[in-house]
């Protein structure tokens, strides 16, 4: 199979802060698409505490994060270089025939709002980064549709006419698998019927079979994630199945409030209109 990773060189000034995320970012998410690096027109002595800091929050790595000058990247090819504030895209070197993009990212370092603290600017630069970083991927294909047409690595367990399921690249526990219609679709109301009554039964099947497989099994999760607020990060529809034994540490956390019983009244006109909508759409 032909080597089909991108490479993507993320710019900032002092790459210590924005590329540096961006980078983490985007080789965490997508390392088997995209292989990114970055560097700083005026690089720092060394990444800023709160880069890590906000980054291992969210799980990333990013402890032997340096900065890097641009002239480490001379005569270097990337297929797209992304500026991530207004003095690097000044004096970003010419790439000859690649694309260049510009993110106009605020600095965390400066940009602390009344009553905030610097690691809160971190995380607020991060999770801007982190939505572009996702936008970029959607952008440059989608992932699943891409292994489906074997143009990335999966380990497949099935596949029929409708739906696809593979072992999960990064697993909640072993056993976790992704159950996807092949045709894509970026949310659930987009799935045929017949491919969503599918999924449901693969996931049924493939639960019945995974504690013959070895994999400790007490329990299991179906999970389906349906836009960002939801949790959504790859946007074709996918189910989870997900082996949950006591102990293991994954788990929902329940907002405030979680718990009250709701009136009656109040759930009865939820009903009705709830009613009447699929009246409306049948």
């Amino acid at each position: 199979m032909p080597d089909r990773t991108k490479r993507v060189l993320f710019l900032c000034t002092g790459n210590i802060a924005r590329s540096q995320m961006a980078e983490a970012l985007l080789n965490f998410h997508a390392g088997d698409r995209f292989h990114a690096q970055s560097a700083g027109t005026r690089p720092g002595r060394a990444v800023a505490s709160e880069t890590i800091e906000a980054l291992e929050e969210i799980s990333v790595p990013a402890a032997d994060a340096r900065p890097k000058h641009i002239d480490e990247f001379a005569g270097a090819e990337f297929d797209v270089v992304i500026t991530v504030c207004d003095s690097a895209r000044q004096e970003c070197p010419v790439f000859p025939g690649k694309r260049v993009l510009h993110w106009d990212i605020e600095d965390p370092s400066v940009a602390i709002s009344e009553g905030a603290s610097r690691i809160d600017a971190f995380r607020k630069a991060r999770d801007e980064i982190r939505s572009r970083i996702k936008a970029f991927m959607n952008a440059e294909g989608c992932i699943f549709c891409a292994i489906l047409a074997g143009e990335a690595p999966a380990s497949f367990i099935y596949r029929d006419d409708l739906v696809a399921a593979f072992m999960d690249l990064r697993p909640v526990n072993p056993g976790h698998t992704l159950v996807i219609p092949r045709e894509h679709a970026a949310s659930l109301n987009e799935v045929p019927p017949a491919a969503a009554e599918r999924m449901m039964s693969a996931a049924q099947r493939i639960a019945a079979a995974l504690p013959a497989t070895g994999v400790r099994m007490e329990a299991y999760n179906l999970f389906l994630a349906d836009g960002e607020p939801a949790g959504q990060e790859v946007f074709h529809a996918h189910l989870h199945v997900i082996p949950r034994y006591e102990g293991d540490g994954f788990g929902l956390r329940f907002a405030p409030g979680y718990g009250r019983r709701e009136d009656r009244e109040v759930l009865d006109r939820q009903a009705e209109a709830l009613q009447g909508a699929l009246a409306d759409s049948a």
